[in-house]
Order: structure tokens, then C-alpha cells, then sequence
């Protein structure tokens, strides 16, 4: 077996200097703190503005709550909250902090960013102790929410009441925001706040993300509304930002993954990367009833690389080689595994040795089987997104020396020098026993570990095909 992963780079050049970078990230810092909700469990991002008894944050992130504390990171010190006031089309909400400690407010800018500024966030993704930075350019495309969302889920949206399917908004490539960043400030080179972090629709197992122009702090200081509006949706709408969704948690040297939820197949159909090539295979596998397949997903914090695997699944990183994912059918004994490589890189010819290095290894536990590429599965050329996403999926038939047959079928994707690379293998029954059931009797007693292999076989590539990179 030899893949190669296909991938350019893009040359990005960049006035600010990383000294100037991180004299930006550690004089907008001290205004970042955690907003959690005591009773209703979410946890996310403000930032101070204007004084330092207020937090401006999104709505979603307070909305039915009655219990909010604000964590500070330095002084290291928790005040709680009670809402100033809530500008409900724009998912935003302003909190007031009684004694709170002598922290400098935000700057804001109604301008907004070119197509062309690096923009950044500070925040505390996924609920992490400790705040993280992100950086991002515009999507090109319609400004209007609405615009960017399908018609399901404006049709959420309006159910759910808020933010307005008009609002503008600056639409977030590069990377994702992740979960816990709703309520972030988005900041230009200088520290000065152009956007709000709103977190992003979930959409199945990646994000929808986009930010809410600074313009929008004037009309949160000047409204009227003092009530939350008590949305039912919200936990639905956003992306989980519910910490009793966070699950397992697995971190190995840069790579930090954790579970932010589990679904089935149905409601992540409309994430993947490649619609045409899931709906197809979905349909390859429509006699075992894909739909209802569950999947945990999980994402690593600093990269939105997302892994969606059977649920139950344990993932067990090796530092410096691939490493096994336990599936939950690998306890009847099916022989079907899968392994995984997930990595930062320093440049693109490192990402592409990776990729190198990841086949090579995976032909060596299989020393004994010669492989041939399945075109019927396989990519001709990678598939590149308009984010920077390059991912390239093939299948493959391989014949050990005494005739028995394996197949596998693999993701590999490059986006921001970070590789992740995630493949399954099976070994087949004897082809006369599968032959036999495909074609004359299923039902056949014979038959049932083909039934159980065919199905395990079947939820384990259509996660491989929705893993890659959050929007």
C-alpha cells in the first residue's frame, strides 16, 4: 500500500511580528475570563468592556440561568453576575460584576476587518482550565446570517427566537470556534475588538462559526431588555456549550481531544466535507440501517481536527507512532481495526512525510498482504476546501500470500500544517461463505458473523468519511 496526500502550500506574510503578537495576546488577557452557569452547566467566554463591572458575553451562554459566576485568570478570583442588559437578535448579553477587580475594559471598533486581516481570539475552548488563542481570517460570502446556514437550521433559529436570521456577521475561516468560545473577543493586531465570538450552529460533527460585529456593543449598552428570554433551543442550537456534554478527555504531546457529543448518522449528514461521497456510501449501506449508527466525536482544541468514531469507542495515543482505536465490536472477536495519526507539523513537506510515514507503518502490520486500490471509493485527485482543508480518502482490496482478502479504507487531511490521518481495516470471511450469504441466503446461520462483520464494517467507514476538519 502507498498513498501519497497531495498538498500545496499558501505563503502568508504578515506585518505583525510574534513578539508584537504575544505583547497583544498578554495586554488583552487580563479582560478575558470564563462565564459559567451554576445551575444550567454552560461554560464559556466574556471579556470586559467599558468598565470593569461589566462583561459583555452571548446570551446563549446565560440564557435560563439564575446562577452565573465569572472566573478571572489573574487575579485568580470568581465574582458572580447578575444581566445589565440583553440585545436578543444579536446573542448578546450584558453582565454586571459587584467588587470586581481592577481590570482595564476592551477597546471596540465599528470597522470591520478586510478579507485580507488576520484576526485573533482569546477564550477558554471546550472548558479548558487555562485560555487558549486562535487565529482566523473572513470567509468569503454573504454577511447576513441567514445566508450562511441551511434551511433547517433558519428553521431552528426562528423556533428558537434568537439571534435574527438578518444579523451581519463576520463569517470565521482558518480555524474553528470551537465550543466555550461563544462570548470571546475577536481582536485585530492592536487588541482592539471587532467581533464577538458567537460559537456557531452546531451542525452534526463539525461547526458552523462566525463572530458578531463589534458595531452591536453600542445597542447592547443602549437597550432596554433586563430579562432573559428563557429559550428552550439553546443547548440544541449552539455548539454545545453544555459542559455535561464534554466527555473523555485524551491529550498527547501538542494534541488535545475531547468528546463534545454523540449522535447518530441522520444528524450528521449535513456535515461532512463531501456530501455526494457520504450519501453514496450511505446508500452502499442502506440494507443495515446507517442512520441509526451512533457516533462520539471528538475534536482537539487547537486545531478543530475532528475524529468521529462508534460510539463507546477508546482511544488510546501512542506517542510517535500510530495508535489503535478500541471499537466497541472489537470485543465479539470481529477483526476490524482501526489507527489513527493526529499531528502539528512545522512546514508542509514535514505534513506530507507524515502522511508518508502513516502507510508506511500501516503496510507493515499487514506485511503479508498485498494491496491494490479500490477506484470504485477512492478520490482521483484530493479534495480541497476554501478554508485550506486538503483531504484525500481511498479504499483498498488487499490478498494475503495464502489467498485470504482484507479491505480498507482511510481519511487523510492537511489543514494549518496540522495531519491527521485515520484508517480502517477488515479481514473478510472466506469469499465463498460472504458470496454465499450476499447473494442466496442472509438469514442463514452461517451467515450471522457476516451479518455482524458487514455491519460493524459499515459504521466504522462512514465515521472514517465524516472525520476532518471543523468549518
Amino acid at each position: 500500500m502507498k498513498i501519497q496526500l497531495v498538498i500545496g502550500a499558501l505563503l502568508m506574510v504578515s506585518g505583525v511580528t510574534v513578539a508584537q503578537l504575544q505583547q497583544t495576546f498578554d495586554q488583552v488577557r487580563p479582560s478575558v475570563v470564563k462565564v459559567r452557569t451554576v445551575d444550567t452547566g454552560h461554560a464559556a467566554t466574556g471579556f470586559v468592556w467599558q468598565s470593569a463591572e461589566l462583561i459583555v458575553t452571548s446570551l446563549h451562554v446565560v440564557d435560563g440561568s439564575k446562577q452565573i459566576i465569572v472566573d478571572y485568570a489573574k487575579p485568580k478570583i470568581s465574582r458572580s453576575a447578575s444581566v445589565e442588559r440583553v440585545l436578543k437578535e444579536a446573542d448578546l448579553v450584558l453582565l454586571r460584576i459587584k467588587d470586581p477587580p481592577p481590570v482595564s475594559p476592551l477597546r471596540s471598533s465599528h470597522q470591520l476587518p478586510t478579507i485580507e486581516d488576520e484576526i485573533h481570539a482569546l477564550g477558554y475552548p471546550l472548558n479548558t482550565p487555562e485560555i487558549n488563542s486562535f487565529s482566523f481570517k473572513q470567509r468569503y460570502g454573504g454577511r447576513r446570517l441567514k445566508d450562511n446556514v441551511s434551511a433547517k437550521v433558519l428553521a431552528k433559529l426562528q423556533q428558537n427566537g434568537y439571534p435574527d436570521p438578518g444579523l451581519e456577521v463576520i463569517k470565521l475561516g482558518n480555524e474553528s470556534l470551537l465550543p466555550g468560545l461563544s462570548g470571546a473577543p475577536i481582536f485585530d493586531s492592536k487588541g482592539v475588538v471587532v467581533a464577538i465570538g458567537n460559537g456557531g450552529l452546531e451542525e452534526g460533527a463539525l461547526n458552523i462559526s462566525w463572530g458578531i460585529p463589534a458595531a452591536q456593543l453600542t445597542r447592547l449598552g443602549q437597550s432596554t431588555q433586563r430579562q432573559l428570554p428563557g429559550s428552550a433551543g439553546t443547548s440544541e442550537l449552539f455548539a454545545a456549550e453544555l459542559a455535561a456534554q464534554m466527555g473523555q478527555e485524551v491529550q498527547f504531546g501538542d494534541v488535545r481531544l475531547v468528546k463534545v457529543r454523540t449522535r447518530n448518522l441522520a444528524q450528521l449528514m449535513d456535515s461532512a466535507d463531501d456530501q455526494l461521497g457520504l450519501s453514496q456510501l450511505a446508500n452502499a449501506f442502506a440494507m443495515f440501517n446507517p442512520l441509526a449508527f451512533q457516533y462520539d466525536i471528538y475534536q482537539d482544541v487547537n486545531t478543530g481536527a475532528t475524529l468521529v468514531v462508534p460510539a463507546a469507542s477508546v482511544l488510546s495515543p501512542r506517542a510517535g507512532e500510530p495508535w489503535q482505536v478500541t471499537l466497541p465490536f472489537s470485543q465479539a472477536g470481529l477483526p476490524i481495526w482501526m489507527y489513527v495519526m493526529l499531528e502539528e507539523t512545522d512546514s508542509v513537506m514535514q505534513a506530507q512525510d507524515l502522511s508518508v510515514q502513516f502507510e508506511t507503518w500501516i503496510s507493515q502490520q499487514y506485511a503479508d498482504t498485498q494491496w491494490a486500490a479500490d477506484p470504485q471509493w477512492s478520490y482521483l485527485t484530493p479534495f480541497q476546501r476554501f478554508d485550506g482543508l486538503v483531504v484525500n480518502r481511498k479504499a483498498w482490496l488487499g490478498m494475503t500470500w495464502n489467498g485470504d482478502t482484507k479491505y480498507a479504507f482511510e481519511t487523510l487531511a492537511l489543514r494549518n500544517l496540522t495531519f491527521l490521518g485515520a484508517i480502517g481495516v477488515r479481514e473478510d470471511v472466506p469469499a465463498q461463505l460472504m458470496q454465499y450469504c450476499i447473494n442466496y441466503n442472509w438469514q442463514a446461520p452461517q451467515c450471522a458473523v457476516v451479518q455482524q462483520l458487514s455491519v460493524s464494517w459499515a459504521h466504522l467507514v462512514l465515521g472514517l468519511q465524516l472525520s476532518g476538519f471543523s468549518l
